[in-house]
């Protein structure tokens, strides 16, 4: 029987170890529900995780641009600090850093990190999550339709501003 924490990684397009909860969760989901006859396959992940320290909020999911230049990829990454809502809301209005790690070949996006006071973006992870996973590359994520308002973020947000200042 192999490790439990072993698991297909999306980002690397290969088996990987991941020991996460969130993973194990997953996996128990895939064999409750194909032991009870509803046929449910496991697509992956992609080692999304975060963790709250001193008020200041971290969260990633994919691979490091070292990690995916150890796995192989010719990977670069783009990045943007900016703050989370436009200069005149005045409350609770963090400054954001963004990372995003993607193959200079194939533009996939590989990975993302970010940081901020604002425990809020790590909603943001889990596009990154799904971008990795549906293969979405840097150019679709820059013109992706995110949403927008003042009281929660800028029309030209970081995500889009790192996207959009990506090497070509």
């Amino acid at each position: 029987m192999g490790d439990c924490a072993t698991v297909y990684d999306n980002a690397r397009k290969d088996t990987s170890y991941i020991a996460l909860a969130s993973n194990a969760v997953r996996t128990g989901i895939v064999g409750a529900y194909n032991a009870c006859g509803h046929e449910l396959e496991g697509i992956g992940v992609q080692g999304s995780n975060g963790i709250s320290i001193y008020g200041l909020h971290m969260v990633s999911t994919g691979l490091t641009l070292e990690k995916a230049k150890a796995a192989g990829y010719n990977a670069v990454e783009t990045g943007f600090n900016d703050l989370q809502k436009p200069e005149f809301m005045k409350h609770d209005n963090y400054e954001v850093a963004i990372k995003i790690v993607f193959d200079k070949d194939s533009r996939e996006i590989l990975g993302a990190q970010m940081v901020s006071r604002d425990s809020a973006i790590s909603m943001g992870i889990h596009m990154f999550s799904l971008a990795i996973q549906e293969h979405v590359t840097i150019e679709k994520l820059a013109l992706t339709d995110l949403f927008f308002l003042p009281h929660f973020n800028k029309p030209y947000n970081y995500i889009t501003m790192a996207a959009l200042t990506a090497e070509k």
